[in-house]
């Protein structure tokens, strides 16, 4: 009996165990699996409490554990590329400098355009209002009176995104060509309420820039 005691005792120390190291652990994924694990050993401790089942301490950690169960799935999910269509697994896959949750919480501001038609996206000269990225297709650039043509997997309008400025050429996307656009304002507010966003879509723009200016020199 005495031993029984005293392994039942042993589950209390364990799950305050894991939920230390879970507050000591900067990853949220790997907090929450440790306090899930906590809260399974407290909960088996109150139902073999040797004076009979602590009710109410078993439904009030049962409730805290599926609260804490619906959070770590909406953390596995933002972590994955589950549930993404095909054209969002292609784009993902072109913005390698974003997370999958980086990624999705840019795309719930993100809207597609497929297009069966020549379609002006951005003037020269206007102010930039919105950020595009051209996935399939190709595009149409005129400035200054020269015109040339640029392939896809390319940014446009990220130089006036970054400086808050207009467009630098007119841009027209060709039939059969498939983008992306953000809204500036929209996509400021979130790289200004997160910095590790914020420094992912700076680098891929850094990285934009930098393959435009090596082909310019070909």
């Amino acid at each position: 009996m005495l031993e029984q005691i005293f392994s039942i005792s042993m589950l209390i120390n364990i799950a305050a165990l894991l939920y230390f190291i879970g507050f000591m652990v900067r990853d949220e994924l790997i907090l929450r699996l440790l306090i899930l694990a906590g809260t399974i050993l407290y909960l088996i401790y109150y139902f073999y409490f040797p004076e009979g089942p602590l009710w109410n301490a078993i439904i009030t950690s049962a409730i805290l554990g599926l609260a804490n169960v619906w959070v770590l799935a909406k953390i596995v999910f933002e972590r994955t590329t589950l549930a993404l269509t095909e054209d969002e697994k292609t784009l993902y896959e072109n913005l390698d400098n974003l997370n999958p949750g980086q990624f999705r919480k840019i795309m719930k501001h993100a809207k597609w355009h497929h297009l069966e038609e020549t379609t002006t996206i951005c003037e020269q000269d206007e102010k930039a209002d919105k950020l595009f990225y051209i996935l399939r297709g190709h595009v149409e650039v005129s400035k200054n009176g020269k015109q040339f043509c640029m392939d896809n997997r390319n940014f446009i309008g990220e130089v006036a995104f970054t400086l808050n400025s207009t467009y630098s050429a007119t841009v027209r996307a060709l039939p059969s060509a498939c983008y992306v656009e953000w809204k500036n304002n929209e996509l400021e507010k979130l790289m200004k309420n997160n910095n590790e966003l914020s420094n992912a879509i700076v680098a891929l723009f850094n990285k934009d820039l930098a393959r435009k200016l090596s082909l310019s020199y070909q």
